[in-house]
């Protein structure tokens, strides 16, 4: 594989997704493989992406709804050129079960997770000679997650079935080509396997992990002896967590049908009941917060939608192959909905606050741009009957609102056109100087989920902000808001019988 075209590429200058300007036409895309996929992690630049699995080790390049392969990874593991490898038994690769891309001073640096166990950091300046540049080989286990820091690309948390969390330091001294890392801490995980782990978004010293018997754990890194908190969440496994963007929630996830936000600020309680919930149509094995998105009337960025990803492997009664995402402003029923998997994907990856990317054993990445998702309440059936022991009928009829279309369709970006963010009043259809039609994502605002969804008389709770002061466009040192102020901005669902 040759590199040498490519030496000062960067990967390492990745725009906050909040900021980023969209074509208003759909990006749904895919690219197959031809091998089934395992896992997915986005550069720090959010143009590329590396994905794996039993045979596949590559990078993608990502330019609007178009894919391209960029690299062979695994080929250059097998490359006998490859300094850190001694044989051909040791350079064929084993099946990754998870992967991360690193960022900051180590933005060319992967690291993944064999199911052996056995963890690897490559360089992707180095692939023509040691592109293997250290590993980890004390996990005699599989480990199902790897972790970095958000704050520092060297720290590394690994999640595994020997019932530990590690701690590693990744980055490799300057004189020396290659390292074997040994782990800084170990963090016992109940005797019971740890299914997921990740760090805190706003304290680099601190990370949640979740275990095989449904516990959820808060941990601080300078104590090993025991977590700051620890919560029987689950009534089974719980396969996945996710923080969210405030720093002070977490929303978990698994086997037994179930999602759970739990407090884990300042003073939270080990007993607490979690403070918002809602029930899945199958066993979830990933969920995530969506990434955070502008609200024109806080004035503010906002996150209050998780998107679940089922788990089809345990029974053919539950298996669901969509993707949710879920308003906490109305749990009981799905805000959009993601249906052209063939098979539940195994991993997910944000690229901003519309564009998910998916892999799956299909062998498929698949690109899912959810400003063009269909709404769950947009496909309920609105005709129902009924019949009594009398032979009675009753039916009940209603007419849906047709939408109303209030742009004319933009015309599409020509491949070498580039995003701009526009300085006017930003919507779903602004002209960029270029004239191509582009705006801010409004598919987690209040202003779509305010419709159909949280119903049509609901009023929205709109802060009062003189108008010297209001601000049309995001700006970059505004922090996320807490997630019960972001719910109070939306407004909750009321329905309309009691």
């Amino acid at each position: 594989v040759d590199h040498s075209a490519d030496a000062n590429n960067s990967y390492d200058a990745r725009p906050s997704p909040s900021f980023v300007a969209r074509p208003a036409f759909n990006q749904d895309a895919s690219f197959s493989l031809g091998s089934p996929l395992t896992c997915v992690d986005i550069s720090p630049d959010g143009m590329h992406a590396v994905v794996a699995g039993d045979k596949i080790f590559k990078t993608l390049e990502i330019n609007g709804d178009k894919i391209t392969e960029q690299y062979d990874l695994r080929a250059a593991i097998r490359n006998p050129g490859d300094a850190s490898s001694s044989s051909s038994s040791t350079n064929e690769p084993s099946r990754i079960g998870h992967i991360r891309w690193s960022h900051g001073e180590l933005a060319t640096t992967i690291i993944t997770a064999a199911t052996t166990g056995r963890i690897a950091t490559y360089d992707l300046n180095r692939l023509n000679s040691g592109f293997e540049i250290g590993r980890i080989t004390e996990n005699k286990r599989q480990v199902h997650k790897l972790a970095i820091n958000p704050l520092r690309g060297n720290l590394l948390l690994t999640a595994g079935q020997d019932g530990t969390v590690r701690f590693f330091d990744i980055k490799v001294p300057a004189n020396r080509p290659t390292a074997t890392f040994i782990r800084r801490a170990l963090y016992p995980g109940n005797n019971e396997a740890v299914r997921d782990v990740k760090w805190s978004p706003i304290r680099g010293f601190e990370f949640a992990c979740s275990t095989a018997n449904g516990t959820v754990m808060h941990w601080d890194t300078r104590n090993t002896r025991a977590p700051l908190l620890k919560i029987n969440a689950h009534d089974g496994a719980c396969l996945s967590i996710s923080w969210h963007p405030d720093g002070e929630h977490i929303v978990s996830a698994g086997l037994d049908h179930q999602c759970y936000v739990w407090n884990l600020g300042e003073g939270a309680n080990k007993r607490q009941k979690p403070k918002y919930s809602f029930s899945t149509p199958a066993p979830v094995s990933i969920v995530s917060w969506r990434p955070p998105s502008w609200s024109g009337s806080a004035q503010a960025l906002r996150a209050s939608q998780v998107v679940t990803v089922y788990n089809d492997e345990n029974s053919l009664k539950t298996q669901n192959l969509t993707v949710n995402v879920w308003d906490l402003a109305r749990p009981g029923l799905p805000f959009k909905e993601i249906t052209h998997h063939e098979t539940s994907p195994t991993g997910m990856q944000w690229q901003n606050t519309d564009i998910l990317w998916t892999v799956s054993r299909e062998g498929v990445f698949r690109q899912n741009d959810l400003a063009y998702a269909p709404k769950v309440i947009d496909r309920v059936p609105l005709s129902e009957f009924a019949i009594s022991p009398a032979g009675e009928v009753l039916i009940l009829l209603e007419e849906r609102q047709q939408k109303q279309q209030r742009h004319p369709p933009p015309p599409p970006l020509t491949p070498h056109e580039k995003l701009v963010l526009p300085s006017s009043r930003l919507s779903m259809s602004n002209p960029s100087p270029s004239g191509t039609q582009l705006g801010m994502s409004r598919s987690d605002s209040e202003e779509d989920t305010g419709g159909s969804f949280l119903g049509p008389k609901m009023r929205l709770k709109r802060k009062k902000k003189s108008p010297s002061r209001t601000r049309t466009t995001p700006q970059p040192d505004l922090e996320v808001m807490k997630l019960e102020e972001a719910l109070r901005v939306g407004g909750q669902f009321s329905p309309g019988q009691t």
